[in-house]
């Protein structure tokens, strides 16, 4: 009994520290925010942070300055990996006012804890396109990105040391 509780807390640990935890920081200063979603003249920022990696958060620190009467609440995000949108984020939620103001989600947003869950990416592609939730004016920006970041945290898993806990879990297996 005493070598299972052993070789299981190997492998729990081997599985812990196979992950390698990284942010990739976009910095959006001057991004326009244009049109509806998917339209052509929206602003898409895109990236690659490696085939299997695992998103597991998301946070921003931004401020963002509307145009004429738009409102605040407009300026959307989407968050999308190679399998589709797994996130929309609006920053300036429940703001339904003209003006400049600055929004925070006051560090990473842990996905799971979130209710979404982590996001398994499997070719490593991830975008954010930049767009209005009600068009005020087509074919021009109805705000602006002045300053700040959007953030993504991500891991991407170590094979070798994956590959080490299943054949130490195989080596538990097959000695009894």
């Amino acid at each position: 009994m005493k070598q299972y509780v052993i070789a299981l807390t190997c492998i729990a640990f081997l599985l812990t520290s196979a992950v390698t935890a990284k942010v990739w920081n976009i910095d959006v200063t001057d991004i326009p925010s244009m049109d509806l979603q998917d339209d052509p003249n929206n602003t898409i920022v895109s990236t690659n942070l490696g085939p299997g990696t695992i998103i597991t958060g998301i946070g921003w620190d931004l401020t963002i300055g509307t145009i004429g009467t738009s409102w605040q609440s407009e300026t959307v995000t989407t968050w999308s990996t190679d399998a589709g949108v797994f996130v929309f984020v609006t920053p300036g939620s429940g703001n339904s006012s003209p003006g400049t103001n600055t929004f925070s989600s006051g560090g990473i947003i842990d996905l799971n804890g979130a209710g979404i869950g982590y996001i398994t990416n499997i070719n490593g592609n991830v975008s954010i396109q930049f767009f209005e939730s009600y068009d005020d004016y087509p074919d021009s920006a109805d705000a602006k990105y002045l300053s700040g970041t959007y953030s993504v945290e991500y891991t991407i898993p170590e094979p070798t040391l994956i590959l080490g806990a299943c054949l130490l879990a195989g080596l538990l297996v097959r000695r009894k």
